[in-house]
C-alpha cells in the first residue's frame, strides 16, 4: 500500500488469487478509514471510495488508471 497521488492510495496485492480477495479485503479496509480518530483535539471523520482491477496480462499504469 502506498500513496499514489495527493489524496489517492494503491494496493497491490501480487498472489495467486489475490483477486478473489478484493472484495473481501475492501470490506475490512474501507470501514477502518472510517472509523474517527483525535487530531489536536477534535474529532476528525474521512471517508472512502474504493477502485478495484485485476488483470494477470496488463502493465501497472494501465492497470491503475481502470480501476473504478
Amino acid at each position: 500500500m502506498g500513496r499514489w497521488q495527493a489524496d489517492e492510495f494503491v494496493c497491490i496485492l501480487d498472489a495467486p488469487g489475490a483477486a478473489d480477495d478484493l472484495d473481501t479485503l475492501v470490506a475490512r479496509m474501507a470501514p477502518a478509514v472510517r472509523e474517527p480518530f483525535q487530531l489536536a483535539g477534535d474529532a476528525v471523520r474521512l471517508s472512502v471510495s474504493v477502485g478495484m482491477a485485476s488483470s494477470t496480462a496488463v502493465a501497472l499504469p494501465l492497470l491503475f488508471r481502470s480501476a473504478s
